[in-house]
C-alpha cells in the first residue's frame, strides 16, 4: 500500500475516538486511561495530516532505492501504519462490544465495568504514542531531506520517542553521514552574494559574536551562511555564559544550523562557563536529533558539566530513551554520581527540586533499562540519604518500584538530615500509597522501622498510617506485624485513637492486641484519655473488653475521678457499672467528690454525696471541697457547698500543690484571680 493510502485509512481509523467519547459521556466513570487514549488519538491523527501533507508533495518515498536512506524511511513508516492499523482496529474492537445488541441485557454498570478494560486503553496508549514517535520522526527527517526548514510544531510529537528502537538510531545516523544537500552544503560556499547588511559584518569582537548568535538563535541557515563567509571562528563565546554557536543550535533542536556549525569546524565538546557542552544542552532540552547528531559527530559521552552531570544523567532527565540506550551501549556508568551524589536511577525517580510545580513524568522503560545495566537502586544522596526507591515510593509508583526492591540488597535505608530515620516504607505510607506499601511489604521491609530523633518520640510507620489516618494501610501494617503498641511522645495509638474519636482505628488496635492498660507518660491508660476526651462510645468499648476501671493514672487518679472533673455523670455511672469505687481515695486523700469541686460540676458533687460522700472532708493538708471549688473559680458550685453549708473558714494546716496560698476558700479564690468568687465567699452569711 503507497504512503498516502496507508495514512488517509489511518486518519478514518482515528474515528474511534469518537465512539469512545461517546461511551464516555454515557457511562462518566471511565478511568484515566480512556481519556488519555482520546487525547493520544487526536493528536496522532494530526500527525497523520502532516505527514499526509509532506509525503503529497514529494516522490522520494515512492519508489525508494533498495538499502539507501529512503529506502529505510519507508520501511519505518510502513511499520508505523501497520502497528497503527492493528491497534486501532484492535480497539474498534473492544469498543464495539458493549455498543452491540447481543449485550442489551447488560446493566449500565455491567457494560461499563465490561466495557473500561483499563490495562487494554493503557497499552492502546503506549503503542499510539509510539507510532506517534516514529511519525514525528518521519516528518524531521523528510522535510531535512527536501530541504525544508523543519516546523516548530513537530517538536510536540517528542513525546514518548525514548521507544524508538535502534533501526531509528541507525537511519538517522546513516542519514546525518550522507546527507549533503547540495543547494546549501556543508563548506562555506565559493560566492555569495552579499547583501548591504552582509558587508557590515564584522569578525571579531562583540558585534560578531551577537551577528552570529542571533543568526543562529534564527534557525535560518540563510541568515548564518553570510556570517560563516568571512571566515571568522564558530567557536566564539557567546554572552556570558560563555555558550558557543554548536550549544544554542543543539538546544534548540535546530539540526541543519547544527551541521553546518560542525562543518565549519565547531568544536562539539566545547564547554561553556558551567561547564556543559552542547550534549548537555540538547538532552536537557530532549532534542533528540541533535542530540543523536552530535553523538554520531564524536561527541564526548564522559564529560561532566560543573556540577558532576553527565549527558546520562541528563537523558535519563529528560525521558530520552533513544539517547540513554545509546550510551549504556557505549560504556556510560550507570552509577555515575554527580557533586550531590544522584545518579541517573535517581534522577529518572525523582523530580527535579526546581521544577515540583510541574508534572514529572517517570518511565518505566529507562529504569528497567538502567536496572538491567547494574544501577544500584541503594545508592543515595551524599547529604540526605534519599535514593531512587524513596523517590518511587514518596510518588506512589508501584510498579516501577517493584523493580527496583527485586535488585536492592537491602531496604533499611534511613534518611539523613530533616527526615533523619525515614526508610521508603514510611514515606509510602506518610503519602498514602498502598500499592507501594504493598510492594514494599511483600519484599520484606521494617513494618516497625521508625524515624529516629533527640528524644526518641518519632512515630512508626502504623503511626503515620493512624494519623492519616488510613485504616486500610494500618490494617496491612498490623497484618504485617506492626506494634500496635508502639509509642510516640510519650502515648500508645490507642490513646490517640480515644483523645481524636477514632473509634474504627480503636476497634482496629484492639483486634490486634494492643495494650488496653498500657500507660502513656503521665501514667493515664487509653481509658483515662477515652474518659477525658468525653468520648463515650470509646469508653465503652475499652470496658467491654476488660479495661482496668481502677487503673492509676496522672497523680494516682482513676478514670471515675477524671469523669467526676469534667462533669460527665453518664460516664460515672458508666464506669460504676463496670466496678469503678467512687469512694477511692489517692494518697493525698483526693476523691472523685473533691475532682468533681475542682471541676465545678454541681451535679457530680450532688451524686457524689448522695452516695454518701462526707461533705466535710478534707484531703492532705486540710483543703476543703470548697477550696477546690475556689481555686478554678467555679462560681455555682462555691454556692452550692456555701448552701450545704460547708465551712468556709477551714485554714489548711500545710502549703501544697496545686495551690499558690495556704488560707481560706476566699484567699484561695483571690491568689488564682478569682476575685468575684473571693468576694462572694467573703459576703456569705449562710442565711
Amino acid at each position: 500500500m503507497d504512503p498516502i493510502t496507508a495514512l488517509t485509512s489511518a486518519v478514518e481509523l482515528f474515528g474511534v475516538a469518537r465512539q469512545i467519547q461517546s461511551l464516555v459521556e454515557k457511562y462518566k466513570n471511565a478511568p484515566k486511561a480512556v481519556d488519555e487514549i482520546i487525547v493520544e488519538c487526536n493528536l496522532t491523527k494530526d500527525v497523520c495530516l502532516n505527514l499526509q501533507n509532506q509525503v503529497s508533495q514529494t516522490d522520494i518515498l515512492k519508489n525508494p532505492v533498495k538499502n539507501s536512506t529512503e529506502d529505510g524511511l519507508r520501511k519505518m513508516l510502513d511499520t508505523c501504519m501497520d502497528n497503527l492499523e492493528k491497534t486501532l482496529k484492535d480497539l474498534k474492537h473492544e469498543v464495539s462490544k458493549v455498543q452491540s445488541k447481543s449485550d442489551s441485557r447488560m446493566g449500565k454498570w455491567d457494560k461499563t465495568k465490561f466495557l473500561w478494560r483499563e490495562e487494554m486503553f493503557s497499552d492502546a496508549t503506549q503503542s499510539i504514542q509510539d507510532q506517534k514517535a516514529r511519525l514525528g520522526i518521519v516528518i524531521q527527517l523528510l522535510q531535512v531531506r527536501t530541504g525544508q526548514e523543519v516546523k516548530e510544531g513537530v517538536h510536540n510529537v517528542q513525546k514518548g520517542v525514548d521507544t524508538l528502537r535502534e533501526e531509528v538510531r541507525e537511519i538517522l545516523t546513516e542519514f546525518l553521514k550522507r546527507q549533503n544537500p547540495p543547494q546549501l552544503g556543508l563548506q562555506p560556499p565559493s560566492e555569495l552574494k552579499k547583501s548591504r547588511s552582509d558587508t557590515q559584518i564584522n569578525t571579531t569582537g562583540k558585534r560578531f559574536a551577537d551577528d552570529l548568535f542571533a543568526a543562529v538563535r534564527g534557525g535560518r541557515l540563510e541568515d548564518l551562511e553570510p556570517i560563516l563567509a568571512q571566515g571568522a571562528s564558530v567557536n566564539i563565546a557567546l554572552g556570558d555564559r560563555g555558550d558557543r554557536p554548536i550549544h544554542v543550535a543543539a538546544r534548540e533542536g535546530f539540526l541543519l544550523v547544527l551541521d553546518r556549525l560542525i562543518a565549519s569546524g565547531a568544536d562539539v565538546n566545547v564547554q561553556n562557563a558551567f561547564q556543559d557542552t552542547a550534549l548537555h544542552q540538547a538532552l536537557s532540552r530532549g532534542q533528540i536529533p541533535t542530540s543523536l547528531a552530535l553523538l554520531s559527530s564524536g561527541a564526548s559521552w564522559k564529560i561532566r558539566n560543573a556540577n558532576g552531570t553527565t549527558p546520562l544523567h541528563t537523558a535519563v532527565r529528560s525521558s530520552a530513551y533513544l539517547v540513554v540506550q545509546y550510551l549504556l551501549d557505549k560504556g556510560a556508568d550507570a552509577n555515575a554520581r554527580d557533586k550531590w551524589g544522584h545518579t541517573p536511577l535517581y534522577k529518572a525517580c525523582i523530580p527535579p527540586e526546581k521544577d515540583k510545580k510541574n508534572e514529572f513524568v517517570i518511565n518505566m522503560k529507562i529504569i528497567r533499562l538502567l536496572v538491567e545495566r547494574g544501577a544500584d537502586p541503594t545508592l543515595g544522596g551524599w547529604n540526605t540519604g534519599r535514593t531512587p526507591i524513596h523517590g518511587l515510593a514518596s510518588s506512589g509508583h508501584a510498579k516501577e518500584l517493584a523493580i527496583l526492591v527485586k535488585e536492592a540488597k537491602t531496604l533499611e535505608l534511613p534518611l539523613a538530615g530533616n527526615s533523619q530515620g525515614e526508610t521508603p516504607l514510611l514515606i509510602a505510607v506518610k503519602n498514602k500509597h498502598p500499592d507501594a506499601v504493598d510492594v514494599l511489604l511483600k519484599r520484606g521491609a521494617n513494618v516497625n522501622a521508625r524515624e529516629t530523633s533527640k528524644d526518641g518520640t518519632a512515630p512508626t510507620t502504623l503511626w503515620y498510617a493512624a494519623c492519616n489516618p488510613d485504616l486500610s494501610i494500618a490494617t496491612k501494617l498490623l497484618e504485617a506485624g506492626a506494634n500496635p503498641c508502639a509509642k510516640s511522645n510519650g502515648i500508645t495509638l490507642l490513646h490517640l485513637a480515644a483523645t481524636k474519636h477514632w473509634l474504627e482505628l480503636a476497634k482496629l488496635l484492639i483486634k490486634y492486641k494492643a495494650e488496653l492498660d498500657a500507660k502513656a507518660s503521665s501514667n493515664d491508660t487509653p481509658l483515662h484519655a477515652a474518659v477525658w476526651a468525653k468520648d463515650f462510645p470509646i469508653a465503652r468499648l475499652m470496658l467491654d473488653k476488660k479495661a482496668n476501671v481502677e487503673a492509676k493514672g496522672y497523680r494516682t487518679a482513676t478514670p471515675i475521678m477524671a469523669a467526676a472533673e469534667i462533669g460527665s455523670l453518664p460516664m460515672v455511672r458508666l464506669l460504676l457499672k463496670h466496678g469503678a469505687q467512687w469512694s477511692y481515695m489517692t494518697p493525698q486523700r483526693s476523691n472523685a467528690f473533691i475532682w468533681s469541686s475542682s471541676g465545678g460540676s454541681v451535679v457530680c458533687v450532688s451524686f457524689f454525696l448522695g452516695c454518701g460522700q462526707d461533705l466535710h472532708h478534707r484531703t492532705e493538708g486540710d483543703y476543703t471541697a470548697l477550696h477546690y471549688a475556689a481555686r478554678t473559680g467555679k462560681m455555682e458550685c462555691v454556692k452550692f457547698l456555701l448552701e450545704l453549708g460547708i465551712d468556709k473558714q477551714v485554714m489548711p494546716t500545710k502549703m501544697r500543690a496545686p495551690f499558690k496560698v495556704r488560707g481560706t476558700a476566699a484567699d484561695v479564690a483571690r491568689a488564682h484571680g478569682a476575685v468575684e468568687v473571693a468576694e462572694f465567699i467573703e459576703r456569705y452569711r449562710g442565711e
